[in-house]
């Protein structure tokens, strides 16, 4: 679990920008960092 936290925590938090982008119509911003933590967690999780 430990050797996953960084990637876990990314996730997580791309999760919840992914979420406050859809609950705030006009942000786009939050959709964008959403995908971008989604994606740093996948590469993470790779290495």
């Amino acid at each position: 679990m430990k050797k996953n936290l960084a990637s876990n925590l990314y996730f997580l938090s791309g999760i919840l920008f992914l979420l406050s982008g859809m609950i705030k119509e006009d942000s786009g911003f939050a959709i964008t960092l959403g995908c971008a933590f989604i994606t740093f967690g996948i590469v993470f999780r790779k290495k």
